[in-house]
C-alpha cells in the first residue's frame, strides 16, 4: 500500500447534509398518519404464529392497547419493559407506547439472570410485557427487588399476570384516540436499550424520537427499495428497533420468524418472495454454506445485511462467491449512533474492489480517525480510533451522567474502535482497541490473525485472546476434520511475521456469545487465560 503524498487533501468524512424537519409530532403521531395512508397494506408477517396483518389491523390494534395501558395508570415518560421474542403482539405493544409517549425497553428474552436482574432494577418500568418463557423470571426479579410493575403476560390468563388477549377486549371508548404530540423529538426518549456487553457490563442507552426517525431515512438509503424484510434479531438490538418502525414509515413487510435454521430460512425466503435479509455473519456464513440454498430457488433475494466488526475479507469473497448475485452488504452500526457507515446499492460492486470496507459516511453524520496517544487526526491510510457526531446521537447513558461525558470527546462519541480510511473516504473497521495485543512493546493486532486463521479450510471459526505474556487462538474447526496445534501454526507461520505468531493454540467446541451472536472476549480470555488452582490429595497443582 502506498502511503499518501504529503500536502495531499483529506477526503471528507462527513456524509451529505440532508435537512430533516423536527415537526412532525414524535414518532407516535406521525406513524398514526403514516399507517392511515397504506391501510390495507400488510405490514407483517408471523412465520409461528401464521399472522398476517395489514397496516389498518396494527394501527388499530394498537390504539386499544394504548388506552388500556393509559388506564392502567401508563403516562408519558413511564418506562415499559418488553422482554420476548419477536411476535406480532409486541409490534403493538411498541407503536401503542409510542402513541401515548411512555418509553420503550426491549430486554433481551436470552439475556443471563444476571443482566436481566441489573438492567430492570436499573429501569425500575411501570409495566412489563412478558411471554410464557421470561414471566417467571420477571416476577422473580420484581420479588427480589421490590418494584412495584404491573406484568402483562402474552397468551392465556396467569396468576400475577394481565392477559394480553384480555386488553384486546370490545371495550368502548366515548372519545376518538389523541396521541401525545412531542415538541422537541431531538430532546425526549422514545428507546432505552442496553448494549451488548461484550467487553463490560451492558450499558442503557437513551435514543430520541428523532434517532429513530433519522436512522429509518438511512436503512432506507442503504436498502434501496426493499418490499419484505427478514430479521434474525431480536428488538433489544438497535437495528430491529430501526426496522419496526421503517415499516410504520412506508409500505415494507416485515416478516417475524422463530430460531434460525438454514433450511427454514431458505423456505421462507422461497416462499414469501423476501428481497431483503438481517443476518449477523455467522448467519449468513451458515445459510450460504447449507446444502439448502440449492434446494429452493433463492432469485428473490437481493440483499443481505451483516455485521462489520466480525467479518473478515475471507467472509465476504465466501458469501459473494456463493450467491453471487446477491449483494452482501455491511453496515457499522453501534446503539449510541446508530448506523454511520454504509454502503448505498450504487456502490456496491465499488466496495468489493476494496477489500475489507464497511462502506461510506452516510448522511449528517461526520467522523473523525484519530491518533490513540494524540488524539491528532490521523492521514489517509493510518489507523486510529474512530469518533462520530451525527444529527441523532444518543441522548445519554440512563441516568449515569459520568458514564456519558467519559465517551463524549469535543461533541464526538468515541467508539473504541480503531479504523482507518482511504483516499476516497471508503472506511475499514480494524477492530476494537481494547482487544489489541501489547506483547514485548509490540501491538499486533488480533483481526489479523483471526483473518489468516480463517483462511485454513478446516477452520470454521476463530478468535484471539490475550494477556501480558501470551496470545492464545481459540479455534473451533469444521466437522469432520482433523487439524492439530502444529500443523496450524506451520499454516500461521507462513503467512504472518514471527511477532503475530500466537504462543498457543486452543481447539473449542464453542465460544461463550451474547444472544446476537458476538463473542463475550472477556469471558472467552477468562476461561483460556485465567490460571485454575486444582487440589489432590497428594499436592495443589496449578493448571495452565
Amino acid at each position: 500500500m502506498e502511503p499518501p503524498q504529503k500536502g495531499a487533501s483529506k477526503p471528507c468524512l462527513e456524509g451529505p447534509i440532508i435537512k430533516i424537519s423536527e415537526d412532525y409530532g414524535g414518532l407516535g403521531a406521525h406513524f398514526l398518519d403514516t399507517l392511515f395512508e397504506n391501510l390495507n397494506k400488510i405490514n407483517q408477517i408471523d412465520t409461528v404464529t401464521g399472522i398476517t396483518e395489514s397496516n389498518g389491523s396494527v394501527r388499530s390494534r394498537a390504539i386499544q392497547i394504548a388506552h388500556e395501558i393509559r388506564h392502567l395508570g401508563v403516562v408519558e415518560n413511564d418506562i415499559v419493559v418488553i422482554c420476548c421474542r419477536s411476535h406480532a403482539d409486541q409490534t403493538i405493544v411498541v407503536l401503542a407506547c409510542l402513541l401515548i409517549g411512555a418509553i420503550v425497553a426491549p430486554i433481551d428474552s436470552e439475556l443471563h439472570h444476571r443482566e436481566c436482574v441489573g438492567i430492570v432494577t436499573q429501569l425500575k418500568p411501570k409495566m412489563c410485557f412478558c411471554d410464557l418463557r421470561t414471566l417467571k423470571q420477571i416476577e422473580r426479579i420484581l420479588a427480589e427487588t421490590g418494584i412495584t410493575s404491573k406484568l402483562v403476560h402474552f397468551g392465556d390468563q396467569q396468576q400475577y399476570a394481565i392477559s394480553f388477549r384480555k386488553l384486546l377486549s370490545n371495550r368502548q371508548y366515548p372519545e376518538a384516540f389523541k396521541p401525545i404530540t412531542v415538541e422537541q423529538p431531538r430532546k425526549k426518549a422514545a428507546f432505552i436499550l442496553a448494549t451488548q456487553g461484550t467487553t463490560d457490563t451492558p450499558r442503557l442507552v437513551c435514543l430520541s424520537h428523532h434517532f429513530i426517525y433519522c436512522q429509518i431515512l438511512v436503512f432506507l438509503e442503504a436498502m434501496g427499495s426493499p418490499e419484505k424484510i427478514i430479521s434474525y434479531y431480536p428488538l433489544s438490538w438497535v437495528m430491529q428497533v430501526v426496522l419496526m418502525c421503517l415499516c410504520f414509515e412506508v409500505p415494507v413487510v416485515r416478516v417475524l420468524t422463530g430460531a434460525f435454521v438454514e433450511r427454514t430460512a431458505c423456505k421462507l425466503i422461497h416462499d414469501l418472495k423476501i428481497d431483503t435479509a438481517f443476518l449477523n455473519t455467522e448467519l449468513a456464513l451458515q445459510l450460504v454454506e447449507h446444502v439448502a440454498v440449492k434446494d429452493f430457488n433463492l432469485s428473490c433475494l437481493k440483499c443481505v445485511f451483516i455485521g462489520s466488526l466480525a467479518t473478515t475479507s475471507h467472509d465476504i469473497k465466501l458469501l459473494v462467491t456463493r450467491l453471487p448475485k446477491v449483494r452482501f452488504t455491511q453496515m457499522y452500526c453501534t446503539t449510541e449512533t446508530g448506523a454511520v457507515i454504509a454502503c448505498p446499492p450504487r456502490d456496491y460492486s465499488e466496495s468489493l474492489e476494496r477489500c475489507g470496507t464497511v462502506g461510506k459516511v452516510v448522511q449528517n453524520c461526520k467522523l473523525r480517525v484519530v491518533d490513540i496517544d494524540s488524539r491528532n487526526d490521523v492521514e489517509v491510510e493510518c489507523s486510529g480510533e474512530l469518533l462520530v457526531t451525527s444529527d441523532c446521537l444518543m441522548l445519554g447513558y440512563f441516568k449515569n451522567m459520568g458514564a456519558t461525558q467519559t465517551v463524549m470527546e469535543g461533541g464526538y462519541f468515541k467508539t473504541g474502535d480503531l479504523a482507518r480510511y482511504d483516499a476516497s473516504g471508503w472506511l475499514y473497521i480494524e477492530g476494537r482497541i481494547c482487544e489489541f495485543i501489547y506483547i514485548q512493546g509490540c501491538k499486533i493486532s488480533p483481526r489479523k490473525i483471526e483473518e489468516i486463521i480463517m483462511t485454513h479450510p478446516f477452520v470454521k471459526d476463530t478468535a484471539v485472546v490475550s494477556n501480558s505474556k501470551e496470545v492464545v487462538a481459540c479455534v473451533i474447526t469444521k466437522p469432520d476434520t482433523k487439524l492439530d496445534e502444529n500443523r496450524l501454526i506451520t499454516f500461521i507461520s507462513e503467512r504472518l511475521p514471527v511477532q503475530n505468531w500466537p504462543t498457543r493454540i486452543v481447539f473449542m467446541s464453542d465460544f461463550p456469545t451474547t444472544p446476537l451472536g458476538k463473542i463475550r472476549r472477556d469471558e472467552l480470555k477468562e476461561e483460556v487465560l485465567t490460571v485454575k488452582i486444582e487440589h489432590s490429595e497428594s499436592q495443589w497443582h496449578v493448571l495452565g
